[in-house]
């Protein structure tokens, strides 16, 4: 349960990140000079950050009982976990 809090929480930030690219966008447009390159550095920036969330949410998500979530693994591997038992004996394969 604790990861599928983190990755809610993950999204939750990357989706705040994207509309706040988006607003330093608009507020750009309204500016000019170093004001406006300012505004639109900011932006990508910001808009990679939001990527390399998206990076760690993916990865999070791929890596499932393989070392990402440290405290869940030992029971994904030992079958502890009745809702993750099933993946955690076809990991053993």
């Amino acid at each position: 349960m604790e990861e599928e809090l983190l990755l809610a929480a993950l999204t939750c930030i990357k989706l705040m990140m994207h509309n706040q690219a988006g607003m330093l966008r608009l507020a750009a447009s309204h500016e000019d000079g170093l004001q406006r390159k300012t505004l639109l550095a900011i932006a990508e920036k910001t808009a990679k950050t939001a990527e390399g969330i998206e990076e760690t949410i993916q990865a999070a998500k791929d890596d499932r009982g393989n070392g990402f979530f440290p405290g869940r693994d030992s029971e994904l591997a030992a079958g502890d976990s009745p809702m993750r038992s099933g993946h955690a004996q076809r990991r053993q394969k």
